[in-house]
């Protein structure tokens, strides 16, 4: 029997199939056990709960249940893999302070755990060039500035990086002579 498997979008933690079973109730296997029976009018399948950073092999199987007349078969496998890159977010408490005033840096991120996802972050100040390495999860990090300051977090897993930028703006406050 020939069927059409349309696509697979994988995210972190889930793939969703669209599947064109020619009418046909189907079974979704994942790594060789049925993990959904469903019927022909439903054209999709979204298979949660999965591990990030992880190979699956799915094959659909129709018809499903059997039908007398028709012999079971599976499709080709389908290869899926849970790309994952980390998701952070990055900010700052203050956004503008005064001169020599002190704001935090203040990230947070999801899929990058230093040992499950092999993470790790750094905080560069774009404007002085220098680089401290973070803590992979989130944290937050005290700065004292004496001029506006651009940085950037530059969080990396198994899967990839991504770069993240936040900026403190440093207000110089007038000085008014007064004479006697």
């Amino acid at each position: 029997e020939s069927w059409t498997q349309t696509s697979a979008t994988p995210s972190c933690e889930s793939v969703t199939f669209n599947v064109d079973s020619k009418g046909y109730n189907y079974a979704m296997v994942r790594d060789g056990a049925i993990v959904a029976e469903l019927p022909a009018s439903q054209g999709s399948f979204t298979d949660s709960q999965l591990t990030p950073h992880t190979n699956y092999v799915y094959k659909v199987r129709i018809p499903y249940p059997e039908v007398p007349e028709k012999e079971t078969s599976d499709s080709s496998p389908y290869n899926v893999y849970t790309k994952c890159l980390p998701q952070c977010g990055f900010g700052v408490g203050n956004k503008d302070v005064v001169k020599f005033g002190a704001t935090q840096l203040i990230w947070i991120c999801k899929y990058n755990n230093s040992v499950k996802d092999k993470g790790k972050c750094s905080i560069n100040n774009i404007t002085t060039e220098k680089e401290n390495s973070v803590l992979s999860t989130g944290g937050s990090m005290d700065v004292s500035l004496t001029k506006s300051t651009d940085y950037v977090l530059n969080c990396s897993n198994i899967d990839g990086a991504i770069n993240l930028p936040a900026s403190v703006n440093v207000l110089e406050p007038g000085i008014k002579e007064i004479k006697p």
